[in-house]
């Protein structure tokens, strides 16, 4: 007589288990993804769409528009945006605030793109440089793909889009 260690049921029913585990570990990963993105943190194809609970107030600046997202991150660098305007003219305002300015991305720095080509004719476009290399430079940024969507490119160096970067 068997003990039925090895009856069909028992294998059948070890096996729903098997991929109820499975499926489980892969909600949680999900989940986490999901926390990451919230949070800001980009996904492994460099973008995440901000929602609700990551729509932080930054004095100042409308939620969503590239110079929220920078003016956020800089303050939780301890670095606070205190000049206003649009993103093309942040170069003279924080230079006429005595704020040290220049031609070469370094991390931290705030990139100010000119108006047209690839950015807003309008408003132009800021971002913050995360990492650079001798030949590009990766920026973190809000509203390059949509309002709110917050990603992470690497750019060709030298950018003839670049205006300068803020320090």
């Amino acid at each position: 007589m068997s003990d039925g260690s090895s009856s069909p049921l028992r294998l059948a029913v070890g096996a729903v288990l098997a991929v109820v585990v499975l499926a489980i570990v892969l909600i949680a990963a999900a989940v986490g993804a999901v926390v990451e993105g919230v949070a800001g943190i980009t996904d492994p194809a460099g973008t995440t769409s901000a929602s609700t609970s990551s729509q932080v107030a930054v004095a100042g600046w409308p939620w969503g528009q590239c110079t929220w997202y920078v003016a956020l991150r800089r303050a939780q660098m301890d670095e606070p945006v205190t000049w206003g305007g649009n993103a093309w003219e942040w170069l003279a305002n924080a230079e006429a605030q005595g704020k040290p300015t220049t031609s070469m991305p370094l991390p931290g720095e705030i990139v100010v793109y000119r108006r047209g080509g690839p950015y807003d004719p309008l408003d132009g476009h800021v971002a913050l440089v995360v990492a650079i290399t001798p030949t590009s430079y990766t920026v973190s940024e809000a509203n390059y793909y949509g309002l709110g969507v917050i990603d992470t490119r690497s750019i060709a160096w030298p950018d003839p889009h670049v205006a300068g970067f803020i320090v």
